[in-house]
């Protein structure tokens, strides 16, 4: 099995040693086998191994899942619902998520975030992301980079409340006093 990685650099080791620029911003090959999960504690041990992770059901959750390490997460059409946050990424974290599944965060009110990037990397390129609203109904952050970087190919995103400008909450975040937070759209429906 071949696995493709670029360093921070885009370079790539050929096998004379020699390196080559490619065209592309990002290139990331994953030829690990598929980790097929059926309950929270699979995706939990998954998450903990990662690579290749496949909902085969959907899930709930009370806390965030954390991503320390690099994962490609499939949701299969399936959905992921948390109490509080959905996917939490600390640094040295990537987290790609594709598969037209549904992420809900909030279920139950109280300051969430659907996918956080805490340091670490998001990729969605597509699905469908939510949040739900705080105890006194106000929007929290569906998307939300603190010192980490999520780009979007693609998905809907949207909050569940009326947005009040006094108290934050919307829907694309990228915390604004912090370094190195950032968030890149090239698609999707906000």
């Amino acid at each position: 099995q071949n696995i493709h990685l670029f360093d921070s650099e885009m370079n790539y080791p050929m096998a004379d040693n020699h390196n080559y620029i490619p065209s592309v911003s990002y290139v990331k090959t994953w030829a690990f086998e598929e980790n097929v999960v059926e309950s929270m504690e699979e995706l939990a041990e998954a998450l903990e191994m990662g690579g290749n992770i496949k909902l085969a059901c959907d899930l709930e959750m009370s806390s965030a899942m954390v991503i320390s390490g690099s994962v490609h997460m499939n949701l299969n059409g399936k959905s992921v619902k948390s109490e509080g946050d959905a996917f939490e990424v600390v640094a040295g974290g990537e987290l790609v998520i594709t598969g037209n599944g549904v992420v809900e965060a909030g279920v139950n009110p109280g300051g969430n975030v659907a996918v956080w990037a805490n340091g670490g990397t998001v990729i969605i390129e597509n699905g469908s992301f939510s949040v739900g609203t705080d105890p006194n109904g106000n929007t929290n952050d569906c998307l939300y980079a603190k010192g980490g970087t999520i780009v979007v190919n693609g998905g809907s995103f949207k909050n569940s409340g009326e947005y009040n400008p006094s108290m934050g909450g919307v829907v694309v975040n990228a915390h604004n006093s912090i370094e190195n937070s950032q968030v890149i759209v090239y698609g999707g429906e906000f």
